[in-house]
């Protein structure tokens, strides 16, 4: 079935009994129902609609040069020691906040509640308090799922992350567990990934998708800015 919200076309797939892969069905048959759609004329609705297996990759290379800038920056924290570790874990503890205050709806591809969880158990691990930033960058309406884009897609990195963590020698460090087990589970990627599969979006849509994922990384990076000011500091 063929919904619309606002600029958004939904697709409803009844896939029962189908002994193939549900989410290649899925998307295979939106696609044969968006090509039904231009025959029958959706192109002159004033609706331009972007097939949903270019989305992500249209985010991914509209993003590419802030996500590789917020990679080298993550990448310089020695997550070997507590002070490293303790610097990454403030960085994720401000930008994900921010986020949460801005993130509307989309329950279901969200885990902020859970990660903001598992940062406070560490700090708290640590001896120590989770950060404020009273100056943080201005908060402005982005779309959600530019924003969610990039943080369930942070699970990707984090894997790679996570393995260096392991890699310590001090039992320390090795205690601070409980957000760097967490952030490697893709489970919200992955649901990103199927709910993006089978919505179509409107040209417009997409735009403000990649400006509000622009911004998440952004985000990221002003919160690493913040977080080695504090270091310098003290």
């Amino acid at each position: 079935s063929l919904s619309m919200q606002g600029d958004c076309a939904v697709i409803q797939i009844d896939a029962t009994g189908c002994t193939c892969n549900s989410v290649s069905l899925k998307s295979l048959l939106c696609l044969i129902l968006l090509d039904g759609l231009y025959k029958l004329g959706a192109g002159k609705t004033g609706i331009n609609i972007l097939k949903n297996n270019n989305l992500r990759f249209k985010l991914r290379n509209e993003t590419q040069e802030a996500h590789n800038r917020l990679d080298t920056a993550l990448i310089a924290h020695d997550l070997t020691t507590l002070s490293g570790l303790n610097a990454y874990l403030c960085v994720h503890f401000l930008a994900v906040t921010h986020m949460q205050n801005l993130l509307c709806g989309y329950d279901f591809l969200r885990d902020d509640a859970e990660k903001l969880a598992c940062l406070r158990a560490d700090f708290e691990i640590m001896g120590g308090t989770p950060p404020s930033w009273p100056d943080a960058p201005r908060a402005k309406e982005c779309h959600a799922v530019g924003l969610i884009y990039v943080m369930a897609g942070s699970a990707l990195g984090s894997k790679l992350l996570y393995k260096t963590w392991r890699t310590a020698s001090d039992d320390d460090v090795l205690s601070v567990h409980n957000f760097m087990t967490y952030a490697k589970d893709s489970k919200i990627w992955h649901k990103f990934l199927d709910y993006t599969e089978n919505t179509l979006f409107s040209e417009s849509e997409v735009e403000s998708m990649v400006e509000a994922a622009n911004y998440c990384f952004g985000i990221f990076e002003a919160a690493n800015n913040q977080v080695l000011k504090g270091l310098r500091d003290v």
